[in-house]
Parts: structure tokens; sequence; C-alpha cells
């Protein structure tokens, strides 16, 4: 008799099981708390990579050659479903449930037309503990607009490595971007080899190397960042998430989105 699951169903359904095996697994390991018959719910974002627009997809030139490498021992998704293909209108659909020209979340680091403001996820589960992280700062100018729907909300450079950057916020918070700019051209050395500042940039380049040197043989390329000066390690974050999550007294809705750094 014909089986009714076709090789694609297959296929998706062959990428979706380990990830289920893992969390049913880590749920048990973990012994997280189900309180009044209610579950944790817990949503991860993650950025992917499809078939559309790379030599995957066909282009006579091999115009991705490491990617293609990679998709030699991967699942790869040719028929998919995006509302954007960058952050803030993608996150912003995820969030709220409505397409871009709807949510109006359209240019980059943008937020939701007002009439959104109390219609996302997070409205819906006004009964658990809601939490949100990112290390994407555009990521967290959407939780900005949706603030007032969750209970926790934790600082993105929470969960960074301590860095010349967040001092530079923790004394300039009301004026982060220019003094986050003007830190950046006068102290960093930037990849054309110099910096404003001779003096500042040798102070930093000085404190980078003594901050990050225990890290050097497992990230010979530098740390993964968020774009910025913050770098920091994933599994940090997964950790102190898993910690908070398990000594909650209530249940709890948590949405986790990594930055797309650690991945390209």
């Amino acid at each position: 008799m014909k089986s009714g699951v076709s090789r694609r169903d297959f296929l998706k359904l062959a990428g979706a099981f380990p990830v289920g095996m893992a969390a049913s697994q880590l749920s048990r390991q973990m012994n997280i708390k189900q309180l009044d018959g209610k579950k944790n719910v817990i949503i991860v974002v993650v950025d992917a990579l499809s078939a559309y627009n790379m030599s995957l997809y066909g282009y006579g030139r091999d115009t991705t050659p490491v990617i293609n490498k990679l998709a030699e021992r991967a699942v790869v998704y040719h028929n998919h479903y995006a509302s954007s293909n960058y952050t803030s209108p993608g996150t912003a659909s995820i969030l709220t449930g409505a397409l871009p020209w709807t949510h109006r979340a359209q240019q980059p680091n943008s937020k939701v037309i007002p009439q959104f403001r109390d219609k996302s996820v997070f409205s819906l589960f006004d009964d658990y503990h809601r939490m949100a992280y990112s290390h994407n700062e555009w990521v967290n100018t959407l939780f900005e607009a949706f603030k007032k729907d969750i209970d926790e909300w934790v600082p993105r450079l929470q969960l960074c490595l301590y860095s010349s950057d967040a001092v530079i916020q923790k004394f300039f918070g009301n004026d982060k971007d220019i003094s986050s700019v003007s830190w950046a051209r006068n102290a960093k050395v930037n990849e054309e080899g110099y910096a404003y500042s001779l003096f500042l940039s040798q102070v930093l380049s000085y404190f980078e190397e003594r901050e990050f040197a225990g890290y050097k043989s497992e990230f010979p390329r530098g740390l993964p960042t968020s774009n910025t000066d913050n770098g920091f390690l994933l599994e940090h974050a997964v950790d102190w998430l898993a910690d908070r999550v398990i000594n909650l007294d209530e249940p709890a809705f948590g949405y986790f989105q990594t930055t797309k750094y650690p991945g390209c």
C-alpha cells in the first residue's frame, strides 16, 4: 500500500524530530515545574538560511561554497514561508501575528504602530510570568513597544560579556547611540587599522586582550557579537535562562531570540 507521507513531509519531520526529543529530554532533566495544570511556554527564535537566492537554489556560479558544504549535512528547506527577510519586520510578525504591511515595523530598528502595542503574543499570557530576552538590539526595540505586557524584560547587556560599550551605555544611557558611535570612532581600531585617538585605541586594545585572553583558543577569530563591542557566549544566556525558568513559582511564557552573528 502506498504511504501517505511524501519525501518532503518526511524531511520536515526528520528535521523537527531531534528538536522535539531534545526538548522532552531537557524538560525531564531540568524538572521544570508545571503549576496549576499549566505548562511553560517557551519560544526560542534562531536565524535560518533557506535555499532561496543562494547557489543551493541553482545559480550557475558557486556563490556560497562554505554553505554548500554545510548543506550536505543539513536539512535544507526549499518550501517555507516567512513574513520578511530581516529582523525588524520578521520579528514583529512573530510577536503580533500580523504581516509587515499591517504592523508597519518595516524599517530597520522600527516599532509597530500604536494599534498593535497591546496586541502582542505577550498579552495572550496574562496569567503567566512573561519573560523576554534577546542579544539583538532591534528585537529589544520591539520589546520596548510591548513592555507593559512583559513581566521580566532581561536587559540585553546583562547576558553579554563586560565591554567598553557597556560602560559607555551605563554612563550615557540617554545618549547611547551617539556616545557609542563616538567611542567606537575614537577608540576602536577599525578594519583599516586606525582610530581617531592613538592613545584611547591602545588603552582599549590592552583592555580587550586582557579581558578575552581566556577565549582565544576557542574563538581564534573573535567572540560572537551582536554587531557591537558586546561579545557574548550563547551558552551563558541559555544556561541563565534555563535556571531562571526552573526557579519560577508560576507558569512561564518566555520569548528568547538569538542574534544572527554567531552563525555568520
